[in-house]
């Protein structure tokens, strides 16, 4: 089948391009796309062409694509005209152009194990953001924060807004902070304390003056590591009991990170990398935002038509404070 899909061509280049996506085999099922959303960290590294482990230049990126099954193999047990979600694409016939991860593709074909069936009351249009919150979600597994203490989120784009939402949940204190003050007005929104500006740790050391349980450092800046660890309880020297504070690198990193180890050791720090999701997650995630315990629909700031793909890696670029991501719509139903 001919479709349309996105692609990165060389370093900073963007295009809609031709493809072809073959038959679904008999586990598989073919989906239209609906709607595909931008990860922007990770895409716009993919971008610049500095993502490690990604394949050569030319390839679809993209993770996050809700459609409609439109044809299904005898054995794959989803009937046409189902709701889901899933990464993308697994194979188109063009075999110079490679995925990363497939996602921004008009269809996807690939096995019915891999999609997620939609609840009735999750829209078309915020389905692609549960693959964001999900992404968060890994880090609220693993940061496991209960009920009472402090939660610090640097960095509010996308996954930062959602990492702070989903600790909340437990019944955690949750401060957001970013420079910019609209992203920190966005969390406000949601009921939530935050900070901006550039006084940001002069400001949260002013608000948690006994240190936070929990840093979630989404930014993938490694300059504020130091500085955000200092934002973390102290454990006295002794017989305590008290467990150092877990420092969740939300973030991803395309270089070394360096570790400030003494400020690290000082604090009895935990630090913990989530690696993306697991079907898990994303079914728990499903769950969060059909039960309306999560909101989703507000971090996709834009929607365009998947024409306009260059135009929108553009104006993320630009880092234009107000925009978190942005969708493509590919098709209406």
């Amino acid at each position: 089948m001919k479709t349309k899909a996105i692609l990165f061509s060389a370093p900073g280049q963007v295009e809609l391009r031709e493809v072809t996506v073959p038959e679904p085999e008999p586990d598989e099922v073919l989906i239209k796309t609906a709607f595909t959303c931008i990860s922007p960290g990770t895409e716009l590294r993919v971008l610049a062409g500095k993502q490690p482990g990604m394949p050569e230049f030319p390839l679809i990126p993209g993770y996050a694509l809700a459609g409609i099954v439109i044809a299904s193999g005898e054995k794959a047990g989803i009937l046409p005209g189902t709701r889901v979600l899933c990464s993308g694409t697994s194979r188109i016939e063009e075999d110079k152009i490679a995925r990363c991860w497939g996602g921004h593709c008009g269809h996807a074909v690939l096995r019915a194990s891999e999609v997620y069936l939609l609840p009735a009351t999750l829209s078309l249009r915020d389905a692609p953001l549960t693959t964001l919150a999900a992404i968060a979600h890994r880090g609220v597994q693993h940061s496991r924060p209960q009920k009472g203490e402090t939660v610090i989120v640097i960095g509010l784009g996308p996954v930062g807004v959602l990492s702070a939402r989903l600790h909340a949940l437990s019944g955690a204190r949750v401060i957001g902070a970013d420079l910019r003050q609209e992203r920190a007005e966005l969390v406000r929104r949601s009921g939530l304390e935050a900070v901006s500006g550039d006084t940001l740790f002069e400001q949260l050391h002013a608000l948690v003056p006994e240190g936070a349980s929990v840093i979630v450092d989404a930014t993938g800046a490694p300059e504020i590591v130091e500085k955000a660890i200092r934002l973390a309880h102290d454990v006295p020297f002794g017989e305590s009991d008290q467990l150092g504070a877990r420092y969740v690198l939300q973030g991803s990193y395309a270089q070394a990170l360096p570790l400030p180890y003494q400020a690290a050791f000082m604090k009895e720090l935990t630090f913990v990398l989530p690696r993306n999701t697991r079907p898990e997650d994303i079914g728990q995630t499903l769950e969060l935002i059909a039960q309306k315990k999560l909101i989703v629909h507000d971090l996709a700031s834009i929607t365009l038509p998947a024409e306009e793909a260059p135009h929108a890696y553009e104006l993320l670029q630009q880092r234009t404070p107000e925009i978190q991501s942005i969708l493509f719509e590919w098709s209406r139903f």
